[in-house]
């Protein structure tokens, strides 16, 4: 899951929205949620105030063509473009919202984010062979 992958490679935490119930990456603000919302107002736009259902499933599908479509190097740089005229600080932005992994020995997480951690092996393997407590502690034979 890409929820799942962007928190263990970069610490991108995730918030659910008050208003509208989407998670959305925190560190993002809300005016930067904002000035890339646009989808919405150009279906409606494409569609008509008065479309139905059908016209509108219509011209978000093709809004989806045009955007698959175009070229990812142009578009980031579009996108990093529009939020510094806005006033955004893009580097400060990203750095807040990608912070890094949270602990990078600690293994991958179980069912994404806040889920319980895998430890590493060497961690298995400590308690395993803990000569006190350890899975062999009585005896250091295996078995098949």
């Amino acid at each position: 899951r890409i929820r799942a992958l962007t928190f263990e490679r970069f610490g991108v935490r995730r918030e659910q929205a008050e208003r509208t119930g989407a998670w959305e990456v925190e560190g993002i603000p809300e005016q930067v949620r904002e000035l890339y919302s646009r989808r919405h107002g150009r279906i409606v736009e494409m569609a008509g105030d008065e479309s139905g259902r059908q016209e509108r499933d219509r011209a978000a599908a093709e809004s989806l063509r045009a955007k698959h479509a175009a070229d990812a190097a142009g578009m980031r740089a579009s996108w990093r473009q529009r939020a510094e005229e806005a006033g955004v600080d893009v580097d400060a932005m990203v750095a807040a919202a990608t912070p890094g992994p949270p602990d990078p020995g600690a293994g991958p997480a179980l069912d994404g984010p806040g889920g319980p951690r895998i430890p590493p092996p060497s961690d298995v393997a400590a308690l395993i062979f803990d000569p006190t407590n350890g899975l062999t502690a009585n005896q250091k034979t295996f078995s098949r």
